[in-house]
């Protein structure tokens, strides 16, 4: 055991609760989290094709519903 002031290995600094780099640590964890669930890891083709068909179906919607008015 080492004394109380030493740093254990791999402990990582947490952002203060509220803060918008917690936020941000919060949304980034969100998304890998989901990512994972559907077996796309982030930055691969597949996450960038699959979010771009996201987009596409996003954009042809609003369209949609423009032109029904």
């Amino acid at each position: 055991m080492g004394s109380s002031g030493e740093k254990r290995k791999g402990r990582q600094h947490l952002p203060k609760v509220g803060s918008p780099e917690e936020e941000q640590d919060a949304t980034r964890r969100d998304r890998e989290a989901v990512e994972e669930n559907f077996g796309i890891r982030p930055g691969s083709p597949v996450a960038k094709i699959v979010g771009a068909l996201l987009l596409l179906v996003a954009v042809i919607a609003i369209i949609a519903l423009i032109a029904i008015n």
